[in-house]
């Protein structure tokens, strides 16, 4: 994968360094401005686009999914709490997550970069700190996944 990335913000094209996790926010000056990815291995994913992902989630797929104990366990490191029994019962904010996690799995699963377009909406602030935990996983699994389909010389 790219350790660097192209991000467009208003007429302005920046090749930025990346790590593992890499948080672009445009300045005072730009924010006003349109900010997207250039790069075609970086997948942005709105809030727009978790709420749909999660409407799209059956609630057999999501019986299915809460079975799966990582799957919890990455969503607690947001919510601090067990998901609800149904997820179309939850909240935007819970949807949100859940959008955003399977999207980044996703993403990651299919050599893509994850870029998170204003993950903290729909999120209680007590929530938004504990996305950085969640980036951190994230992204230290698909480090793990990558060292682990590397042949040994």
């Amino acid at each position: 994968m790219n350790e660097t990335a192209t991000v467009k913000i208003g007429e302005d094209q920046i090749e930025i360094e990346t790590k593992p996790v890499t948080i672009v926010a445009p300045s005072q000056e730009m924010a006003n401005q349109r900010m997207e990815m250039v790069d075609e291995d970086i997948v942005t994913i709105t809030p727009e686009l978790t709420l749909k992902t999660a409407a799209s989630v059956s609630q057999t797929e999501w019986v299915d999914l809460v079975k799966i104990e990582q799957f919890v366990n990455t969503l607690k490191l947001v919510t601090k709490s067990d998901p609800p029994e149904i997820l179309a019962s939850a909240g935007l904010g819970f949807k949100h997550l859940v959008g955003l996690v399977l999207m980044t799995i996703v993403a990651i699963n299919d050599e893509k970069r994850p870029h998170w377009a204003y993950p903290e909406t729909y999120l209680h602030p007590a929530w938004q700190t504990g996305l950085a935990d969640l980036a951190i996983f994230l992204t230290s699994r698909e480090k793990n996944e990558r060292a682990s389909k590397t042949p040994n010389t």
